[in-house]
């Protein structure tokens, strides 16, 4: 991600106010779907931003 951010910067299509959500997951098993948690923090997220 901050490489990404560096490159919009070099190339000025950086906006002006730039807010980054992040959610941590706990288990990254193969074939596992998301916890509870991760849900829950998702909806909020997503709530937040829309």
């Amino acid at each position: 991600m901050a490489e990404a951010i560096k490159l919009a910067r070099t190339l000025k299509q950086l906006p002006a106010k730039l807010i980054i959500y992040g959610i941590e997951g706990k288990h990254f098993a193969f074939g596992m779907g998301l916890s509870p948690e991760v849900e829950q923090a998702t909806a909020e997220v997503v709530a937040t931003v829309y």
